[in-house]
């Protein structure tokens, strides 16, 4: 440790007289000699050289004591932690689709943050996969520069647009706000209407025109028309790629796009007569799935008989 005021006093018997110091001291009394030194720096010395001269025979000398001031010191560091939190996730998404939302605190700052934590205050619409309204995270301990990374999910309950920000809390009332993201959630609609004739006759064609549409605001991926036929109808032939396998007739329409529509026919021979009643449904990823029906009255072809009889 350094030393600070250091003082050297040296007293010469009466019987010595002081002829020269080294450096000059400052003489307090008669025969007393001091000399301020000042400051010591760690296994540091310095050197006072006296000359004297005896008065007479016998033994001679002289006594000295040191003075100094010891000082302790201890050194407190001051640190200043600091959170920055950031959030993000998509732009857009469909309704059946789950939302992955990234974060990342970080501890901008100097010494640690302890108990770190994350809350999202979902908005309404949104909830986690649990079913709650709020998403935490611990995050433990950050030590200045550190950061820790990771993802949440949660699902739309409806379709629109959400958007909100996330808060870090750690030890000391730290608190950070991140940066506000929006996602909007989209769904496709579908709608489809089949039309056929009222009445046809045995033996004839029966052609059915089928349209399906997106009325919602979300694309409709792998969309499939399919069609059941009824009994005592023979498929003759199907548009746009339509296939039959068994009593099903079936369309590969791929993926509609908002206020897009595609049309599709299919054309059959009824064997019998009756009523025939035939359903088409329509489906996709994300959407509901439509129906809509239309009935067909197959009459008997009329003809007139004319027996004359010889009596």
């Amino acid at each position: 440790h350094e030393l600070s005021n250091v003082v050297l006093k040296d007293e010469v018997e009466s019987d010595m007289r002081v002829i020269s110091a080294e450096p000059p001291s400052q003489e307090q009394a008669r025969g007393l000699h001091a000399w301020n030194l000042g400051v010591f720096a760690a296994h540091q010395s310095k050197t006072v050289k006296i000359t004297a001269v005896p008065s007479g025979e016998g033994s001679v000398g002289s006594c000295a004591t040191v003075e100094h001031d010891f000082l302790l010191c201890n050194a407190v560091p001051v640190v200043s932690p600091k959170l920055r939190l950031t959030k993000s996730g998509p732009a857009e998404v469909l309704k059946c689709d789950t939302i992955a939302y990234q974060f990342e605190v970080t501890n901008t700052g100097t010494g640690t943050v302890y108990d770190v934590s994350v809350t999202d205050q979902l908005p309404a619409g949104l909830v986690s996969s649990s079913g709650g309204k709020t998403l935490t995270f611990n995050g433990g301990d950050l030590a200045a520069g550190a950061s820790k990374q990771f993802s949440l999910t949660v699902k739309a309950e409806r379709t629109g647009r959400f958007e909100n920000m996330a808060t870090a809390s750690g030890s000391g009332g730290l608190t950070a706000n991140s940066n506000a993201v929006a996602t909007v959630v989209r769904a496709p609609v579908l709608r489809i209407t089949k039309t056929c004739d009222d009445e046809e006759f045995v033996g004839r064609p029966l052609t059915y025109e089928i349209t399906v549409s997106n009325a919602g605001d979300g694309i409709a991926r792998n969309t499939v028309v399919t069609d059941q036929l009824p009994s005592g109808v023979t498929f003759v032939s199907a548009t746009d790629g339509g296939t039959v396998s068994g009593n099903t007739v079936s369309w590969n329409v791929g993926t509609l796009r908002p206020n897009s529509s595609k049309k599709v026919t299919m054309t059959v021979s009824p064997s019998q007569m009756g009523e025939f009643r035939n359903t088409a449904t329509a489906r996709a990823d994300c959407a509901e799935p439509v129906s809509d029906a239309c009935v067909t009255v197959v009459k008997g072809i009329p003809a007139i008989l004319l027996e004359v009889v010889d009596i």
